[in-house]
């Protein structure tokens, strides 16, 4: 059921009560493609950084919420999905760890 938009409920902790929601435009969290995942708060600037891993026009994107403007961003490119076919995406390297993945 896509009938509810997709929010960001903002709670005060030390008040302990709500501070505000947020609706997504549709033109950053789509409704009927959109699944938003993983939530990472940089509290210094006050922005909000989430996953959405099915969100066209790629299968991922990351997306902002500004607390201070009260508005969001959508950044997608090709280069933050992965893609079997394309040899760099299948060995991953951070630092001394390497990482092999199997397309089989």
């Amino acid at each position: 059921d896509n009938s509810c938009p997709p929010k960001l409920w903002i709670w005060d902790i030390e008040r302990e009560q709500l501070d505000r929601v947020y609706i997504f435009p549709s033109h950053v969290v789509n409704r009927t493609n959109s699944f938003l995942n993983d939530l990472v708060i940089d509290s210094v600037q006050r922005i909000a950084y989430i996953t959405d891993v099915f969100g066209a026009p790629f299968n991922g994107a990351i997306v902002s919420y500004d607390y201070a403007q009260n508005l969001s961003n959508r950044f997608a490119d090709k280069v933050m999905c992965f893609d079997a076919a394309d040899s760099d995406a299948r060995n991953i390297s951070i630092g001394s760890y390497k990482l092999y993945t199997s397309t089989a």
